[in-house]
């Protein structure tokens, strides 16, 4: 995906200018919390990326609490929603509700790992083309 641009519909553009789309993650939602400013998406996407890669290993931990896990999908759809991951914030919310149902984790998470995944690739593909510095 590094032949690609960000445009300001939300896509990506190829060389040829060809708009795909950005899977995993909403380019017009996050220009418009950051006010389009590229170095605070920089920030925010780097701590999102961080923060996720933390919550799934903790979620994954057999140990863990109900409410632990509660905790953690809280904190992952608020970061989610912020950046505009809408998929990964509706894989949490189905899990958060599936936990308190009293499903078991293994079965309440299992379509996370697939949203995460897509949310981060997308974040660091936009990482990857986008002006750290608005340069």
């Amino acid at each position: 995906m590094s032949s690609l641009r960000p445009t300001a519909g939300g896509t990506f553009a190829n060389a040829e200018s060809t708009p795909e789309p950005a899977p995993g993650l909403d380019i017009p939602h996050l220009s418009a919390q950051t006010f389009g400013d590229l170095a605070l998406q920089h920030e925010i996407l780097t701590l999102f990326i961080d923060q996720t890669a933390e919550i799934l290993a903790a979620l994954a931990d057999p140990a863990a609490l109900p409410s632990r896990h509660a905790d953690l999908l809280h904190k992952l759809i608020g970061s989610a929603r912020a950046i505009g991951a809408f998929e990964l914030v509706a894989a949490a919310e189905t899990a958060d509700l599936a936990l308190r149902a009293g499903h078991p984790p293994s079965r309440a998470l299992q379509t996370l790992p697939a949203a995460a995944d897509r949310a981060l690739v997308a974040a660091r593909d936009y990482l990857a083309i986008v002006p750290r510095h608005g340069d």
